[in-house]
């Protein structure tokens, strides 16, 4: 394995990024020490860092967008991740974190902050791994709908901007998981991941 990877796993929520995410992790990537707690609504887990969500949602915050925001500029927020403090607060997550040289994050957010961590992850000396996970929009819109009461056509738009945007960000020998068929054949729909740990597959 290089020395030092991070795999970055990007989706919309309700997309089966947390099941990938703990398949990752199965193959030796740390998940960090902090992890939101399972919940009703993701009772296996969502195999998320409590500490990079909270950083997120707090920059996201600091210009009134929200997971759920339709808001297409996202400049000022990225200029804000990218100011030397929020850098330092995100290297400090890192470095608190995680022990370990092979580690995996995943937060749908990032698919909107990708910049932002792929700079804190450059200048941490880990190589990138983009995981881009994919699901049938229609099937996240009526999960959302079940799960927020959100109108369909609102979860529709919101797959598209975070799908969109992580192609953007994430061009660099993406392996892409489709989450429909990871739930037909688990084998076939996880075989992508093996270039992670050919010797621990």
């Amino acid at each position: 394995m290089p020395k030092k990877r991070a795999v970055v796993v990007l989706g919309m929520h309700r997309s089966g990024t947390s099941a990938v995410s703990r398949f990752i992790n199965m193959l030796g990537f740390d998940l960090g020490e902090n992890l939101i707690a399972p919940r009703e609504d993701n009772p296996k887990g969502f195999w998320e860092n409590e500490e990079i969500v909270r950083h997120n949602e707090e920059l996201m915050a600091a210009s009134s967008v929200r997971w759920d925001s339709l808001k297409l500029d996202m400049s000022l927020v990225l200029k804000k991740g990218l100011t030397k403090r929020s850098q330092a607060a995100a290297l400090h997550i890192l470095k608190q974190e995680f022990s370990t040289n092979q580690i995996v994050i995943k937060d749908p957010r990032i698919c909107r902050l990708y910049p932002v961590w792929q700079k804190v992850l450059w200048d941490a000396n880990f190589s990138i791994v983009p995981v881009i996970v994919f699901r049938d929009p229609g099937a996240v819109a009526r999960s959302l709908e079940k799960r927020d009461m959100m109108p369909s056509y609102r979860g529709l738009l919101l797959w598209l901007i975070y799908t969109l945007e992580a192609m953007q960000h994430a061009k660099r020998s993406p392996i892409f998981i489709n989450y429909d068929e990871l739930v037909r054949d688990p084998k076939l729909g996880l075989a992508p991941l093996e270039r992670l740990n050919r010797q621990g597959y």
